[in-house]
C-alpha cells in the first residue's frame, strides 16, 4: 500500500534477522504475533521506517537478549516483549508515549530500563514477573512519572526497584 511494507507473520528459523537488508520495500509495521514465539530468534534490527509494532509481535522470543525500537515508533504495544526470557537490553527511543499492557512480562533477565519522560502511560502489568530488574531509569520528573503510573504495584513492578527519575 503506497510503497510500504507490512510483516505480518514471520516462519523461519533464522537466529538473526537485519529487516534492513531484506528486498520488500519500506517496512512501516511489523503486525501482531509477526515473530511470535520465534525461540532462537536471538538478536533482530528493525529499520528506522518502522511505525508500528503490534501486539506480542515479538512475545515468547526466549532467545532474544537485545532490541533498539526505532525513533518512529509511538507505543510499545501489549505483549510485545512479553517472556523475552533473555532480554537483557532495550532501547526505548524518546517517540514511545505509552507502555502496554504485559509489554515485558517475564523479561527474567531484564536488569535496568531507561523511560523517555515522553511516556505518559505505563499499563497494568508492563513489567510484571521482571525478577532481575533493579532500576527504571526515567527522563521525566516525579509528578510526571505518577502521573504515567497510577499504581506501582498494578504495572508489576517490585518493590525492590529502584525508579531514578529526571534521568538525563
Amino acid at each position: 500500500k503506497n510503497g510500504k511494507t507490512a510483516i505480518l507473520e514471520y516462519l523461519g528459523n533464522e537466529k538473526n534477522i537485519d529487516l534492513r537488508t531484506l528486498n520488500i520495500g519500506e517496512i512501516t509495521t511489523i503486525g501482531g504475533y509477526a515473530f511470535y514465539s520465534c525461540e532462537e530468534l536471538a538478536a533482530i534490527t528493525i529499520p528506522d521506517s518502522v511505525t508500528s509494532i503490534g501486539m506480542s509481535a515479538f512475545e515468547d522470543c526466549e532467545s532474544l537478549a537485545a532490541i533498539t525500537i526505532p525513533d518512529g515508533v509511538t507505543r510499545i504495544s501489549q505483549n510485545a516483549f512479553s517472556s523475552c526470557r533473555n532480554l537483557t537490553d532495550i532501547v526505548i527511543p524518546k517517540s514511545v508515549t505509552s507502555i502496554g499492557t504485559f509489554a515485558f512480562y517475564y523479561c527474567r533477565k531484564l536488569t535496568a530500563i531507561i523511560i523517555p519522560g515522553n511516556v505518559t502511560s505505563i499499563e497494568n502489568r508492563a513489567f510484571s514477573a521482571c525478577d532481575a530488574l533493579k532500576d527504571i531509569y526515567y527522563a521525566g520528573s516525579e509528578a510526571q512519572w505518577t502521573s504515567a503510573i497510577t499504581d506501582r504495584a498494578a504495572a508489576g513492578i517490585a518493590d525492590s526497584v529502584t525508579i531514578h527519575c529526571n534521568y538525563p
